[in-house]
């Protein structure tokens, strides 16, 4: 490495963000804060470029791995997730960047319960696509907003309806779905609950929970804090509780004939 090179000074999500964009190919050559810029990768590029030291992408990628490695092995199995301002040589890992890799890397399932959501299309593609390659199957446990208080049992096909039509418009563009599962104590108007958890279970093996909605607040802006942990046994208790609430009709999937029709393709 070149004299003065200090990759203990960058970010996790610097460090994790930069390794991204080599091994998907988007940077290559010698790792500049140009070439960083122009590939649109998301870190301080000249912090990166000054610790990188010039090195091709190629040869810099082994060491960034080993110090990601480095830095979990005193934690194994949970990680400090954050959104928000961080200091430099912050071990934290940045909650978008974490969703985007349970998507992705997910082999069987995602459970995903309580969160809301302005610009989820950005975040699923990534869930799609294992929907579609992988056959991962997808559960989404949703809470349906709305003023409690005056709502009717009667009005209970129609808010959900709504609620998962306009979901879908806005960040679910493809044929391939999820299964959608509310709690249906919204529609008694002497009880006030909502789900509130913020969860991910991934494959029966990581759990993620967090306070930071699918909002650009709550990805990029509010200061939030979550835990991703690496434990089959947790995983699997969380991802198994939600899975008897819906077996046992504590959470009611939404019907299909409450859908709407399914797009006649999926987007370019």
């Amino acid at each position: 490495m070149p004299s003065g090179t200090d990759l203990s000074r960058l970010s996790t999500d610097d460090i994790e963000a930069t390794l991204d964009a080599i091994r998907d190919r988007r940077v290559v050559g010698p790792l500049t804060a140009s070439r960083l810029s122009a590939a649109g990768v998301a870190v301080d590029v000249v912090a990166v470029a000054s610790a990188c030291g010039g090195l091709p992408a190629d040869s810099i990628a082994p060491v960034l791995a080993a110090v990601l490695a480095e830095r979990r092995r005193g934690r194994p199995g949970v990680e400090l997730v954050w959104t928000g301002p961080e200091p430099s040589g912050a071990t934290t890992r940045d909650t978008a960047r974490v969703l985007e890799h349970l998507f992705r890397d997910a082999r069987t399932e995602v459970l995903l319960a309580g969160f809301s959501f302005d610009h989820g299309a950005t975040l699923f593609a990534k869930l799609h696509h294992a929907m579609v390659t992988r056959n991962v199957a997808c559960d989404f446990f949703v809470d349906i907003p709305g003023d409690q208080q005056h709502v009717r049992a009667a009005d209970e096909e129609r808010l959900v309806s709504a609620h998962v039509a306009g979901f879908l418009a806005a960040h679910w563009p493809w044929r391939a779905r999820p299964r959608f599962f509310y709690d249906p104590r919204r529609f008694d108007p002497t009880v006030y609950a909502s789900i509130h958890a913020k969860c991910v279970v991934v494959d029966s093996r990581y759990a993620f929970v967090t306070s930071a909605n699918f909002t650009d607040r709550g990805q990029t802006r509010n200061v939030e804090v979550g835990l991703l942990v690496d434990d089959a046994q947790l995983a699997g208790q969380l991802g198994g509780h939600l899975r008897r609430c819906a077996q046992q009709d504590i959470f009611r999937q939404v019907p299909t004939g409450w859908l709407p029709p399914l797009p006649s393709e999926d987007p370019p």
